[in-house]
C-alpha cells in the first residue's frame, strides 16, 4: 500500500513538474502565407502566369462595354433588321467574352488552390520541425486553432517563417540543381 501511495505521489509530482516546464506556442499562418519567401514567389509566379491574360480580359470587357454604350446611342438611327443583327452580334461577343473569363477564372483558381496546398504543407512541415527542435509541447495556429486559451503562449510566427524560408530555399536549390543536371544530360 505504501509503495502504491509513493508511486501515485511520484507520478503526480512528475506530471506537475512537466506541466510547469511545458512550452506552448502559437503561429500566425496568415502572416507567413503573406510575407514569407515562398508566398512572395507564388504571388510573383501567379502574376507572371495570369497577369497579361487578366489585363487583356479586363481591356476586352471595357471595349465591349464601350460597344454596348455606342450601340445604345446609335440604335435609334438603325433599321429594325440592322438593330436585330447588331444585338445578336453583341450577344455572341458577350457570350464569348464570358466564356473566356470563366475559363480564365477556373485555371487561375486551380493554380491558386495548388499553390495554397503546397504552402500549407510547407508551413506545417516548418512548424513541426521548429516545435520538435525547440522543445514545444504544442504549437497552435493562431486563427484556426481550436484551443481558445493557453496561458502565456509564445508567438513563434517569425521563427517558423525563418524555417519556412529555409526549407523553401533548400527545395528550390534542389529543383534548380535537378534542372541543371537534366539540361546537361540532354546535351
Amino acid at each position: 500500500m505504501r509503495n502504491i501511495l509513493l508511486a501515485v505521489v511520484a507520478c503526480t509530482f512528475l506530471f506537475a513538474s512537466s506541466a510547469l516546464a511545458a512550452k506552448y506556442g502559437e503561429v500566425d499562418f496568415g502572416v507567413i502565407a503573406k510575407d514569407s519567401e515562398p508566398a512572395l514567389a507564388i504571388a510573383k509566379a501567379m502574376k507572371q502566369t495570369f497577369g497579361v491574360e487578366d489585363k487583356k480580359l479586363r481591356d476586352d470587357k471595357v471595349a465591349f462595354d464601350a460597344k454596348v454604350k455606342e450601340f445604345r446611342v446609335q440604335s435609334q438611327a438603325l433599321s429594325e433588321d440592322a438593330r436585330k443583327t447588331k444585338t445578336e452580334e453583341l450577344r455572341k461577343e458577350e457570350s464569348a467574352l464570358l466564356q473566356r473569363q470563366r475559363k480564365f477564372v477556373e485555371r487561375a483558381r486551380a493554380a491558386e488552390q495548388s499553390a495554397l496546398r503546397d504552402m500549407s504543407a510547407l508551413m506545417l512541415e516548418a512548424t513541426r520541425e521548429y516545435g520538435r527542435k525547440n522543445g514545444y509541447e504544442m504549437i497552435i495556429a493562431k486563427a484556426q486553432g481550436a484551443v481558445l486559451y493557453l496561458k502565456n503562449p509564445v508567438d513563434v510566427t517569425k521563427q517558423v517563417m525563418v524555417v519556412v524560408n529555409r526549407i523553401y530555399r533548400a527545395k528550390l536549390d534542389k529543383f534548380k540543381a535537378e534542372q541543371k543536371k537534366a539540361k546537361k544530360a540532354k546535351k
